[in-house]
């Protein structure tokens, strides 16, 4: 029986409508050949065949593209992208089978961003693409865009390319997630793809090599100082041009003078200065220079104001002052950077920054990066203001996160702030996961985890990966997460949201299909979803949440926040929420038959002072691996329309409907009210959807008016 072959292609030039015009195409697809060669495809056998075309069961093509503009001489857009389909009956796909999406990456603003994924279809297809036509160009030229494409199908394509095409469109095709011969690297060693030095990285090159250390904690310094060394070589061993270690994992108890604005600055490189220095300091210098890597520590700063000023320093009274510092080395060992956390979590031994400074620093492989330290991530300086008002595009973040469900888990927040900020995200977590720290990653914008680690077992692990100088402009293999067995994540403790109790929510049930809306002050959350029970001899309860207003962050501090979600309960109660069976139990969480969650909240306005916004909305899920959800196995669109001129909306859908979710939803951050009261008003279990305190007619029109324009 004569059986279609199927190709995956990119191209990007000029093509003759046969021989009577030409003009410019863009395209992503897989198509159906009549056999192996690429002159087969695009034809047909020359009579049907039943079951000769592939049924796939997945297949979703992402495309980067340079951003379409207007031509404003015709007032049209000059470049257009379709969603083109052919099944065996020579008629497209019903817009019901599958999901296009067009969306302006937010931070490149030289590129956008194409989905199409099939939804549940079972029939045969001849051909799925990304086709997009180029006005510009009408007669033959050379190639004037790039584009990068990454297609996932479940047949085994053959990927070659056209050995005549000269455009330089790359394309990745996988059937699975590729892994490396080590779980914890991505071979820098070899040729870089993209032509690139094979050792150290340079200005030219479109990558660069990144290692991030999840490190056990241990309360013997001279311990970790060696085990810092080591580390070190190891990731200078396999290419890398940067480390960064986690927060307060190295030098505890002991405390480490920095002067950058007096010592360092006479004598930048304690390697060459010993006597002048801390021990953890001379070593790590000469660490970075024998190895010629840069190297991000963080340390207990003790600043000594007790006998009066301090060349550089500000010293408000004459006592000693310690702070939570990052220090960064260059190539030769020379400390180049200084950055206080400006955040802190309950470290009441600590002081913040007398004037808070933003951490940043220049490499001679062409990247400039920022500094976050930890809780940092969810605060709008520096993490917001270091990317929209600096334009950073790569930062280092040591981090001793205390996870927390259903929303800020160490690996779910991480993956959510390098995709919606569309930044490199080098993430250092320290170890100790009795007290729930865990979680370090390597994050590539909407790309997510180029490598990850979230471990409910005690461990020290390197990870090193490639990383594109242009966030998630991924080319080749990667890693992404390394899932460890469900059960092995019982001992990571995580506490639990203290503000779930004033959420407003609904409780769900399974085999009912709802669609319905949750209000909470300035919040609108639409549901739309379907569930049914796996056969587990235990099973989570799900609720739907809506909330506007502030939450604690463990009594340590106060920030603003805004969300919709579903999250997993033990039982019926609310207090139940965000917290997991003792022992994870097998089948225990729900199959979707489908999970779409809209929200409208208020247009997200610029502090113009800081040149960051007010607010950020974050796509946050989490699995029973304590991982998020990988970008490929949702959608969420940002959509910068605004309804009735008070409104933004988000959308955020679940593809891989078969996950085992614990949380999936929209969590915001309002940092206007940092520092507020937390919210006390009660919970509202919206069995009968009448509990709001927005009007009823103006929240219907929003409703109306955003799903009429914007539908998944």
């Amino acid at each position: 029986m004569a059986i279609y072959k199927y190709r995956a292609a990119a191209y990007s030039g000029v093509r003759s409508y046969s021989g009577a015009a030409t003009g410019a195409v863009k395209l992503c697809s897989v198509i159906a050949c009549t056999n192996d060669t690429l002159e087969s495809c695009g034809q047909r056998f020359s009579q049907y065949s039943t079951k000769s075309a592939a049924v796939f069961k997945e297949m979703t093509i992402n495309v980067y593209v340079l951003k379409p503009s207007t031509d404003t001489a015709t007032s049209a857009m000059n470049v257009v992208y379709f969603p083109v389909s052919l099944d065996t009956g020579l008629m497209p796909l019903k817009p019901d089978f599958y999901e296009f999406s067009e969306l302006e990456v937010p931070s490149a603003t030289l590129y956008s961003y194409y989905g199409y994924s099939l939804k549940n279809y079972d029939g045969e297809l001849y051909s799925f693409a990304v086709w997009g036509r180029e006005y510009t160009t009408e007669e033959e030229s050379t190639t004037t865009s790039t584009t990068t494409t990454t297609t996932t199908t479940t047949p085994e394509p053959d990927v070659t390319q056209n050995p005549t095409t000269e455009s330089p469109v790359t394309q990745d095709t996988t059937t699975k997630d590729p892994v490396t011969e080590d779980p914890t690297v991505v071979d820098p060693t070899t040729e870089d793809p993209d032509g690139g030095s094979s050792n150290k990285s340079t200005p030219n090159d479109r990558n660069y090599v990144g290692a991030v250390v999840e490190y056990l904690e241990n309360t013997n310094s001279s311990i970790n100082l060696q085990n810092y060394v080591q580390l070190i070589q190891d990731a200078a061993v396999q290419s890398a041009d940067i480390i960064v270690f986690p927060e307060l994992t190295l030098t505890l108890p002991n405390y480490v003078e920095v002067p950058v604005n007096g010592l360092l600055k006479d004598y930048p490189t304690p390697a060459l200065h010993p006597e002048l220095y801390n021990e953890f300091l001379v070593a790590i210098s000469s660490a970075a220079l024998e190895n010629d890597i840069y190297v991000v520590i963080n340390v207990e700063e003790l600043l000594d104001c007790s006998n009066g000023a301090v060349d550089g320093e500000t010293c408000p009274e004459e006592k000693a002052y310690v702070f939570n510092t990052n220090v960064v080395f260059n190539r030769t060992g020379a400390v180049i950077n200084r950055y206080r956390k400006i955040n802190l979590f309950g470290e009441t031994t600590r002081t913040p920054p007398f004037t808070p400074e933003l951490g940043m620093f220049e490499t001679d492989f062409g990247v400039t990066f920022g500094h976050c330290t930890c809780f940092d991530l969810l605060f709008q300086v520096p993490a917001i203001q270091l990317v929209q008002k600096y334009n950073i595009t790569d930062i280092v973040s040591p981090i001793r996160w205390y996870s927390e469900m259903p929303f800020l888990s160490a690996a779910s927040v991480q993956q959510a702030y390098a995709s919606v900020m569309d930044v490199n995200l080098l993430a250092a977590g320290a170890n100790d996961v009795d007290k729930g720290r865990s979680g370090s990653g390597i994050y590539s914008g909407r790309n997510g985890a180029l490598l990850s680690v979230m471990t409910g077992i005690p461990t020290t692990q390197l990870l090193v990966a490639r990383i594109p100088k242009i966030p998630g402009r991924v080319i080749g293999a990667i890693q992404g997460p390394i899932y460890n067995d469900p059960t092995d994540q019982d001992g990571l403790h995580h506490t639990t949201d203290l503000s779930i109790p004033f959420h407003k929510t609904r409780l769900l049930r399974p085999d009912t299909e709802y669609e319905f809306t949750l209000f909470d002050r300035d919040v609108v959350c639409n549901f739309n979803l379907k569930f049914t029970n796996r056969n587990g001899t235990k099973n989570y309860r799900y609720r739907a949440a809506a909330f506007s207003g502030v939450r604690t962050y463990n009594g340590f501090a106060s920030g603003g926040s805004r969300l919709c979600a579903i999250y997993a309960c033990t039982n019926n109660t609310i207090e139940s929420c965000g917290q997991r069976f003792p022992e994870y139990s097998p089948n225990s969480t729900v199959i979707f038959e489908n999970l779409e969650i809209t929200a409208f909240v208020p247009i997200p306005q610029t502090d113009n002072n800081l040149s960051a916004k007010k607010a950020v909305y974050f796509p946050v899920s989490l699995d029973t691996s304590l991982m998020p959800v990988r970008p490929n196995d949702y959608v969420f669109f940002e959509e910068v329309r605004e309804i009735l001129d008070s409104y933004t909306v988000y959308m955020f859908s679940l593809r891989k409907l078969n996950t085992e979710l614990y949380t999936f939803g929209m969590w915001g951050r309002e940092y206007t009210t940092d520092g507020q009261e937390p919210t006390n008003n009660g919970n509202t279990d919206d069995s009968a959807p009448d509990s709001s305190d927005v009007h009823r007619l103006h929240v219907t029109l929003i409703i109306l008016l955003a799903l009429s324009v914007f539908a998944f």
